[in-house]
């Protein structure tokens, strides 16, 4: 199994140290319940990329792939704010 740093593992690793800073900088208690969801997230993450180096062979067949589906993502939730703003523009 390849060793290199793919997207999603750069995502896991932001997704851990922002779970780390908000639990210790939470105030109102609520903290716990989104750390304990990017802590999941970052797991799934994690094994989405374990399944993509081992089904995909090539590196770069790897970041494609997983570049793609972040960026789909994000996309996705621009087109879902932009369609609010127009529902509340108009």
């Amino acid at each position: 199994m390849m060793r290199k740093i793919t997207p999603f593992l750069i995502s896991v690793v932001i997704m851990l140290f922002s779970a780390v800073c908000f639990f210790f900088s939470d105030e109102l208690g609520q903290g716990e319940f989104t750390v304990i969801g990017l802590l999941i997230l970052s797991l799934v993450t994690f094994l989405l990329d374990l399944v993509f180096k081992k089904w995909l062979k090539g590196y770069k067949k790897i970041v494609l792939v997983e570049s793609a589906i972040i960026f789909i993502l994000i996309i996705n939730q621009y087109l879902k704010i932009i369609s609010i703003f127009i529902f509340l523009v108009i």
